[in-house]
């Protein structure tokens, strides 16, 4: 009985230690376990595995657990899929159990915990005998029912229409008793104040916006993760064409922002009549938007399945929606329309609307409760608030202490951290924390804001407060010292003179000036002579008839980029459309043809550039001022046909940021070009992966896909991974500081920050995968990248660890490109060329090219063409003749930032002094021999001669002519 007692107690020990270290990685488990893998898992055991959405996938791994055998047939299942890191991170939580949690852990926690949150009792009750099982201090892992009602701060945001009642609820939430007086005086901007919620231990730092149209430009800076957002809608008033103003644009705005944002739509005034009906309808009308969203959401899924379904039956579509996208390429664009779809508000499919009575203090109390319910289950979901270290928290109040300037530079933070015992890196790490918080405004990511550190956020509200106001006409005929012309300029133009900065912004000029680099990257307001878009007309019915052609030109091209929204009115976020105006109207200032709102003209460099804003059939345009729920963004180029998909490259790089602000946002982004063609449009995504050449033949319908190469098998897929969580794992808190590095945005730091993962290296880990996926390219491309990060953080912030971790990225890099396998790759036919051989090289890899003895490493896409050295002028002096063949080099993507490297065949073994590489390059078809930074020659050998190539040229070896002739056996002419 003591064996078999021993044994039960074996296996139950397995069980609850294994069930804990799942239950604190399954998040983490399921974005990153091979899916195939779990689903052949899953399968054999008669279960089904859910592929697209990971906290379904990792609750599908978890509750399957229920034997010993279960978890080592997991562990096998990663051991030999080649995911070690997997394998370590949930042995490491096993490891953390006996220290961190009781032995008396039920079998299935996570199904009673479920059952027992439903009350405060309950939750408290369990986190004292949690508790009282832990170390003294020991809190960090307590599971999500450990949660206490300790006090926690939430940001609470308050929407809606203007006289919606935002201001009324907020006074009667505040003071728990009616508020009956009329607001004589709107908001202004936003107003924020501070509420306690005693009985359920939550202070609500309450943010209530301005609802007039001129405050929506704004509301952006504040839309976060960490929100609970509530919705006012005004109950008597509503009708259902009334949607879009009052619901529908408030929940895009919100949902371009924020994944999963915690909603309650509010129906103010009750108590003016029945508005029984009126609940009704506007929970019908929210229930059938986001239906409609949701199946458009579906239907591009679908849309996305079909293709790869097709793909894998090697299918050529004639009507191919994803035309220039690889295999992979589509499957991440449907993992991420998965995640807008998981990422909606599950509560809008099935709403509830909160009526509440501010004059009569009615359900008032109903709406507290459901808000602390939310709060709660926040918590519960994410394991609680993050435990901020203590010198932290010593740094951000020395910082806020210091009044005398609106902003601080970072070395004065350097020096407040080092009176409390911080580090360089912990100051950075530390700053780039409180910046996505929200306690500090720190940018440094943004050209201008990079030593600036406002120590308080209200600093960009006072501004906001002074230059948007719903009454500013009204305002600016009370101030004294202000010109009359100075006053018509901002009214009818936005132009913010020097004169009206010291009328309007007596006390926060100097702030103005600071701010603007961050105003201006935000699409805010534009020139050196300030002017504030939001100000800015918007156009009339003819504005573009004088300044752009109805059909472009013989030997130029116009080419569209077309944003439409999958929202089921079409309508883009608030402030997109504006900044989208903004960053092209900042591209040049003598260009400039018109400027409006809703439309811009600008040339930039011999290239015509348009922004509008396209309105339905229904639109109306009255004044200047146009009405309409279906919108299209739209920007057009139109230059000479040789430099049109060049300039549109880099018109989108340019418009990159604004788009990366609305990182959720329902869109579906198609390029066009105007006139005649076969294809009707090619998505976005495919604009930066290939050459123009290839763009062409898309268009003319004459493009095929080509098959990728295999390069690595299955076990080792997943080397690069192993090596990143390695290097995850040593960041620490230095993840959020590398991360801003790289360029992630703030949002999407927020959002792994603040999500589900429950520790840095996890944190660590995601942060990078998401930044690897947005490079685009393998790992020959981003890991030179992430070492340059490394080196530059190690060297700024004065960290030794940071610099070896440099060193480990390099082995890495170096293990990788020895590893690769050599693929051989026959080359293409070419039409008019003979005698011309062309190898288009499909991605990453070691390839060799068929019919040549050439070979290449390179991280991108590639064309390799076989040139010939009399078909252009040879200007290499006469003491070097080529003694091998010249190939010309096209990359592919328009993003290359790592150099190819070529083996390069020759004829004649020369001592490496007397062989170098001529490089000729073909841009505008100049042939001059470019300067010695593309190719550097690394070694010659007796057939070979290696360079590293960065550019699109030219490239063969030559030979001193003296000591070719020799190697030849041949008299040397010029003697």
């Amino acid at each position: 009985l003591a064996d078999a007692a021993h044994g039960l107690q074996e296996r139950l020990d397995v069980l609850v230690t294994g069930d804990i270290a799942l239950k604190e990685t399954k998040q983490f488990l399921g974005e990153n376990i091979d899916k195939d893998a779990a689903t052949d898992f899953m399968e054999t055991r008669g279960r089904s595995f859910n592929q697209i959405s990971a906290s379904n996938s990792g609750d599908d791994l978890v509750d399957y657990m229920s034997t010993p055998e279960d978890y080592k047939d997991l562990f096998l299942l990663l051991e030999e899929s080649g995911q070690h890191y997997l394998l370590k991170e949930i042995k490491s939580f096993q490891w953390k159990t006996g220290v961190t949690y009781s032995t008396a852990v039920p079998l299935k926690p996570r199904q009673q915990q479920d059952q027992g949150a439903t009350g405060e009792g309950a939750v408290s009750k369990e986190k004292t005998a949690q508790e009282s099982a832990l170390p003294s201090g020991e809190t960090k892992h307590l599971p999500s029912s450990a949660i206490g009602l300790k006090k926690q701060v939430v940001k609470l945001i308050l929407l809606g229409e203007t006289e919606a009642g935002k201001t009324s609820l907020r006074v009667t939430i505040i003071l728990g008793k009616p508020h009956t007086e009329e607001e004589a005086n709107r908001t202004i901007g936003v107003d924020i104040r501070t509420y306690i919620d005693g009985t359920h231990g939550i202070e609500y730092n309450i943010y209530d916006f301005g609802g007039h149209e001129v405050y929506h430009y704004t509301h952006r800076f504040f839309l976060t993760h960490l929100g609970l957002y509530l919705l006012c809608v005004d109950l008597p008033a509503y009708r259902s064409e009334h949607f879009q103003e009052r619901v529908g644009k408030w929940v895009t705005s919100i949902s371009s922002h924020v994944t999963k944002p915690a909603l309650i739509v509010v129906g103010t005034k009750s108590d003016e009549g029945d508005v029984t009906e009126k609940i009704a309808l506007l929970e019908k009308d929210i229930k059938s938007a986001e239906t409609a969203v949701r199946q458009a959401l579906e239907e591009e899924i679908s849309r996305c399945q079909e293709t790869l379904n097709n793909r894998v039956q090697g299918l050529q579509m004639e009507d191919d929606h994803f035309v220039g996208l690889s295999r992979e390429e589509v499957l991440d664009k449907k993992t991420s329309l998965q995640k807008l779809l998981d990422g909606r508000l599950e509560d809008l499919v099935d709403v509830h609307i909160v009526p509440v009575s501010s004059k009569r203090n009615e359900g008032i109390d109903v709406l507290r409760s459901k808000m602390a319910e939310i709060v709660l289950r926040r918590i519960s979901v994410s394991g609680g608030s993050r435990e901020v270290p203590q010198s932290w928290s010593d740094l951000c109040k020395r910082i806020k202490q210091e009044t005398s300037k609106p902003c601080l530079s970072v070395e004065v933070c350097k020096q407040s951290g080092a009176a409390v015992g911080m580090g360089t890196a912990d100051v950075m790490n530390a700053l780039d924390y409180f910046n996505v918080s929200g306690e500090i405004v720190f940018y440094r990511r943004i050209q201008g804001m990079e030593d600036k550190v406002f120590q308080h956020p209200t600093t960009i509200m006072r501004l906001f407060k002074l230059f948007f106001r719903h009454d500013m006409a009204q305002h600016l005929q009370t101030l004294d010292g202000l010109m009359d012309e100075d006053r018509q300029q901002f009214l009818e133009g936005g132009v913010v003179t020097d004169k009206f900065v010291e009328a309007v912004l007596p006390e926060e000029a100097e702030a103005f000036k600071l701010l603007l680099p961050l105003m201006k990257h935000f699409g805010l307001c534009f020139n050196s002579r300030v002017t504030m878009m939001a100000n800015v007309a918007r156009r009339g019915l003819q504005a573009f008839a004088p300044h752009w052609p109805k059909v472009p030109k013989e030997g130029t091209r116009e080419i569209k980029l077309i944003m439409k929204s999958l929202d089921v009115n079409n309508r883009h976020p608030v402030g997109l459309g504006e900044s989208l105006a903004c960053r092209i109207t900042q591209m040049s200032e003598e260009g400039r043809r018109l400027v409006r709102r809703d439309a811009i003209i600008n040339r930039v460099d011999n290239i015509d550039i348009m922004y509008r804003r396209v309105y339905d059939d229904n639109g109306k345009q009255e004044q200047g001022e146009t009405t309409s729920n279906n919108t299209v963004d739209e920007i057009h180029l139109l230059t000479e046909s040789s430099k049109a998909w060049r300039g549109m490259k880099k018109l989108v790089k340019e418009i990159e940021p604004c788009l990366e602000e609305y990182r959720a946002r329902l869109t579906e982004d198609r390029v066009v070009v105007v006139g005649d063609r076969k294809v009707e449009s090619i998505p976005l995504e495919a604009l930066h992966k290939h050459t123009a050449e290839d763009l062409d033949k898309m268009f003319r319908g004459e493009w095929t896909r080509q098959q990728a190469v295999s390069s690595v098998d299955k076990a080792k897929e997943y080397t690069i991974d192993n090596g990143l969580y390695d290097v995850s794992s040593r960041l620490g808190e230095s993840w959020l500081s590398l991360a801003t590095d790289l360029g992630l945005p703030r949002l999407e730091l927020e959002q792994i920050q603040k999500g589900p993962l429950t520790n840095d290296t996890q944190r660590a880990f995601q942060a990078l995968q998401l930044w690897r996926k947005k490079a685009g390219h393998g790992p020959l491309h981003y890991l030179p990248q992430l070492v340059e990060a490394l080196e530059k953080k190690g060297q700024v912030d004065e960290d030794e660890h940071l610099k070896n971790m440099a060193g480990v990225v390099t082995k890495m890099l170096e293990e990788h490109r020895q590893n690769l396998p050599e693929s051989t790759v026959s080359p293409e036919e070419t039409e008019n060329m003979e005698g011309v051989l062309k190898w288009s090289l499909p991605q990453e890899g070691r390839f060799h090219c068929q019919g040549s003895d050439l070979h290449v490493i390179t991280p991108y896409p590639l064309y390799v063409t076989t040139a010939s050295w009399s078909a252009g002028p040879w200007r290499c002096s006469s003491d070097w003749v080529p003694v091998g063949a010249l190939f010309h080099i096209q990359f592919r993507p328009d993003d290359a930032t790592q150099p190819v490297e070529i083996d390069l065949p020759h004829i004649v073994e020369l001592a490496e002094a007397d062989m170098k590489l001529a490089c000729l390059g073909d841009d505008d078809g100049q042939h001059e021999i470019l300067p010695v930074e593309p190719v550097k020659p690394a070694h010659v050998t007796a057939a070979h001669v290696t360079a590293r190539l960065r550019t699109d040229a030219r490239v063969g070896p030559v030979g001193r002519r003296r000591a070719v002739c020799a190697a030849l056996h041949i008299d040397d002419a010029q003697k």
